[in-house]
């Protein structure tokens, strides 16, 4: 993207929220990712969450499923399962709203 985004460009809040694993992980494109960054260089509440995102991953990076007890396995595991199945229909919707945002 050749000029820096405008607010009708960037993406919401909830977006931020649902791409983060995209945008940390390096699977945006790089005008996605311009996007991305206005909306956080403008949103100090986004900005913190994407901090505490990558802080997470950099902590929990280090834990090993060994190092869980069982209890805490099936209980992250459950939580997961159902943020999953509750996410998979929003997700889907996300992509095209998106699609239609960045012009794909």
């Amino acid at each position: 993207m050749t000029s820096q985004a405008t607010m009708s460009d960037m993406p919401s809040c909830h977006e931020v929220i649902q791409l983060v694993t995209d945008y940390l992980e390096g699977a945006m494109s790089p005008d996605e990712q311009e996007r991305f960054r206005a909306h956080l260089d403008n949103c100090d509440g986004c900005g913190a969450y994407v901090e505490q995102i990558r802080t997470t991953v950099r902590v929990m990076g280090h834990a090993t499923p060994e190092a869980l007890s069982p209890g805490a396995r099936q209980e992250l595991l459950a939580v997961y399962r159902k943020w999953k199945a509750e996410s998979a229909g929003r997700h889907s919707g996300l992509r095209g709203k998106l699609r239609k945002l960045f012009g794909r």
